[in-house]
């Protein structure tokens, strides 16, 4: 029945994928078909093969929302975003539009002029539709299986084989800007995902080696970093930081970090071979602490928070960057003027996922503020390791944009942001007051 159903679901993407443009899709069906099977095997086996030592239940949640998540990206990709896609602008066009449009030169006519700083999420997604064919929805089925497999991964970090409220988690599947950036060619997701498969990866080499886990911590490093250079040097700010402040096991990080480096050191000198140089992360550095000339051409309205929040000095640069990391999680501004208008649907832009997911973080901060106590009291190292890299991405994306608030940069930590919140509200003693409630009333409905 499972293998019907999933077959059935796959004709379904098909369905969807019917009346794509020839302009941006060249894939044959039945390609299609067979990609959309390969996701939903492979979702079921990482399910299936991670979760083997927890319950139905929580596989049959992280299975759900996997679909629900994959439904709804499917829904918008066909609705919304391959008529939006079809407007290209060339060098004006929305990032995803020019990495798409670069992948559709790579695949036609076998090369493109796509620079370094679009090579690694350019290239990465060519290999997947050089295999399947030139469409939109592969790159949903790519990134529903990267937001699925960090998000077990996260889980399982944080909670253990605790296997109260393990489901939970699955709730980060559905987080809108995560089911808005799952339909596109972005760097976003693949940040996001490979930040916390990283991290994951590399505290569970602190308690005992292990090659697979090794290895996937470098491939997804060097991942991160021909995509977003400056987020893969963050993770290792992270651990440094987290082997300062926390670990007892110093010189074994010591150790991990070692090949880590080398990997960003030939990831580097691999992307100064393709025609890239380090000027670039030089210039950004300079423009966040002393101004931007971007910031000049920009233009901003007269009660611009952005331009108010643009650094002059290295004390601004500070106490802006703390300000305006605080301001990610409530852009844009009409979340608070006009809450209404903020969460109006807009075809082919973000506004609507990005507002919604502003009023979600805004509606966890109480759960955090109420929690605050337990948080200096929590032993488990494994929760301190994500609070420390949640933190420190919270801080490193709202100061090095200085010249204006790039909403998406924030999408690195939502993740990290939202287990967090997950975790702090399954050990809160009201849930564990309700699970023990509901238990006993499921003890006596039995009798």
């Amino acid at each position: 029945m499972l293998v019907v159903f999933l077959l059935l679901f796959s004709i379904l993407c098909i369905a969807l994928n019917v009346n794509v443009p020839h302009s941006i899709a060249d894939a044959n069906r039945m390609l299609v078909f067979l990609a959309g099977g390969l996701m939903l095997w492979g979702a079921f086996a990482i399910i299936q093969i991670r979760l083997r030592n927890y319950s139905d239940k929580v596989k049959k949640s992280f299975f759900s929302f996997f679909l629900l998540s994959f439904i709804i990206a499917a829904l918008y990709l066909h609705y919304s975003w391959c008529p939006y896609l079809v407007k290209m602008h060339g060098s004006i066009a929305f990032d995803p539009q020019r990495y798409y449009e670069a992948m559709f030169n790579i695949i036609k006519y076998g090369n493109t002029n796509v620079g370094m700083n679009y090579f690694g999420v350019v290239y990465f997604y060519a290999f997947f539709m050089k295999m399947f064919g030139l469409s939109p929805i592969i790159a949903l089925y790519v990134n529903s299986l990267l937001v699925l497999y960090a998000s077990i991964e996260l889980s399982i970090l944080l909670r253990g084989r605790m296997q109260k409220g393990f489901h939970l988690f699955a709730l980060m599947m559905v987080i809108p800007e995560i089911i808005y950036f799952n339909c596109m060619t972005s760097r976003e997701i693949i940040c996001t995902t490979s930040v916390v498969i990283i991290i994951v990866n590399l505290y569970r080499l602190l308690t005992r080696f292990d090659m697979a886990s090794l290895l996937v911590a470098m491939s997804f490093f060097f991942l991160l970093f021909v995509v977003r250079p400056p987020f893969a040097l963050v993770v290792l700010l992270c651990l440094g930081i987290y082997m300062m402040l926390v670990s007892k096991r110093k010189k074994r990080m010591l150790l991990l970090l070692l090949p880590i480096f080398c990997i960003a050191i030939l990831a580097f000198q691999y992307s100064e071979s393709i025609g890239s140089s380090n000027e670039a992360l030089q210039d950004q550095l300079e423009a966040s602490t002393q101004g931007s000339s971007t910031s000049d051409a920009a233009n901003y309205s007269q009660n611009s928070i952005s331009k108010a929040l643009i650094p002059h000095n290295i004390i601004e640069f500070v106490i802006f960057g703390f300000v305006r990391s605080f301001a990610y999680i409530i852009v844009s501004p009409s979340m608070i003027t006009n809450p209404i208008n903020a969460l109006s649907f807009d075809i082919g832009q973000s506004s609507f996922f990005t507002s919604l997911t502003s009023l979600l973080m805004l509606i966890c901060i109480p759960v955090i503020y109420r929690e605050r106590k337990k948080i200096y009291k929590i032993r488990r190292l494994e929760f301190k390791i994500i609070l420390i890299s949640l933190v420190v991405y919270f801080f490193v994306v709202g100061t090095f944009m200085a010249s204006f608030i790039h909403i998406r940069y924030r999408l690195v930590y939502d993740m990290l942001y939202f287990g967090v919140v997950l975790y702090l509200y399954i050990t809160s003693k009201r849930y564990r007051g309700n699970h023990y409630q509901n238990k006993k009333n499921e003890n006596i409905s039995i009798y």
